[in-house]
């Protein structure tokens, strides 16, 4: 077995739990769960932030991650549209639109499918990485404008998808009990 197969094969069997996971979360309704929300939507807000300041330090093109911005809070808008809603044993359940994750994972997969092709057919780990420090490797995934505008899709759009769920909750309780939720 070549030697940069393994970490590309550890990398396709975790992707491949994680659809998995995904999918199953898909096509069923899941509770609400406002503390483990919440710190998902700041991790992605973060995640954002940090990752347009990263990408906007290697003279990417502003407009690439203004795009993704708006294609994210677009996606979002439309799953929020397209989000169903009901109460189970006192708990608020969502289920989300089945098409609208569609996209979203198949932006991700065919993003990371043409980078781990890439890596498969490079000489080996090191000549992919210009035999750079892994620090300096996020140079690789910041200059690719493609890269950059799935990414920054991915998180704009999860960031206002959580936050539009916790808003959401957040409403339907205080209808239920006829008073705001503070």
């Amino acid at each position: 077995m070549e030697s940069h197969i393994l970490p590309v094969l550890v990398i396709v069997i975790l992707v491949a739990f994680g659809l998995y996971r995904r999918i199953r979360r898909t096509i069923s309704f899941q509770p609400i769960q406002r503390r483990r929300m919440s710190i998902r939507c700041l991790l992605f807000v973060a995640l954002l932030v940090l990752f347009v300041v990263t990408a906007a330090q290697t003279h990417l093109s502003d407009w690439v991650m203004g795009i993704g911005i708006l294609l994210g809070l677009a996606l979002a808008w439309v799953a929020a549209a397209t989000t169903r809603f009901e109460i189970r044993n006192g708990v608020w359940h969502y289920r989300p639109s089945g098409w609208v994750s569609g996209v979203v994972l198949l932006l991700f997969i065919g993003r990371l499918a043409y980078r781990l092709l890439e890596l498969y057919h490079s000489e080996d780990l090191v000549a992919a990485s210009n035999g750079q420090p892994a620090h300096l490797q996020a140079n690789n995934y910041t200059s690719d404008p493609w890269t950059v505008l799935v990414i920054v899709i991915l998180f704009a759009y999860y960031a206002a998808y959580f936050a539009y769920l916790l808003w959401k909750e957040r409403q339907l309780e205080a209808s239920e009990h006829g008073h705001a939720r503070n």
